[in-house]
């Protein structure tokens, strides 16, 4: 994923047409900054990514989210401002959570003992999406697509939006992007 992240911003982004960047929020492909690169009439190339810091009492307690996603999107139909396109998707998110937390002591005052629980969750998806521009300059996507989401324990799962029995789950899921075209 890094790589091709690497690769897309090597691409100049005043080409015409073929860059667009806003916001996304997917079930499947990630949420936060979102890069879409066309490659050609066929195939585009999508990207997202965030770091979230949440701090109740930081130093000592505190979360930390990241994830990056990327989309294989291929063009079932393109024309005048609209796109249908099948897409394949996968994303890693990390996530750790950090607090202090006090033991008990018989003789004297309690001892603190920092605890950092860490959680990795993948999603891969196949689906379909519909992009249109909602003016020259600005186009809103949808996608809906067949997920597949692993983690390491199922609570976290529940973070995101899903109450698996185990540590995965598989089902619907789907993306939303709104990105600014650079013309």
């Amino acid at each position: 994923m890094i790589l091709i992240f690497l690769i897309l911003f090597n691409f100049n982004l005043q080409a015409k047409s073929n860059n667009q960047l806003g916001l996304s929020f997917s079930t499947v492909s990630g949420t936060g900054i979102n890069f879409n690169h066309s490659i050609n009439s066929k195939v585009n190339l999508e990207l997202s990514t965030f770091y979230m810091y949440l701090g109740e009492n930081p130093p000592s307690v505190y979360d930390t989210y990241f994830n990056i996603g990327g989309e294989f999107q291929y063009n079932v139909y393109k024309n005048n401002g609209k796109r249908l396109y099948l897409t394949l998707a996968s994303s890693y998110w990390d996530v750790n959570q950090h607090y202090v937390k006090e033991i008990p002591s018989v003789n004297g005052s309690p001892n603190e003992k920092d605890t950092v629980n860490n959680f990795n969750i993948v999603n891969y998806g196949l689906g379909i999406g519909n992009e249109f521009e909602i003016n020259r300059e600005f186009s809103f996507s949808i996608s809906l697509l067949y997920q597949f989401q692993s983690s390491q324990i199922s609570n976290l799962s529940e973070f995101i939006d899903r109450k698996p029995k185990s540590n995965s789950f598989s089902g619907i899921g789907f993306g939303l992007s709104f990105r600014y075209r650079f013309r």
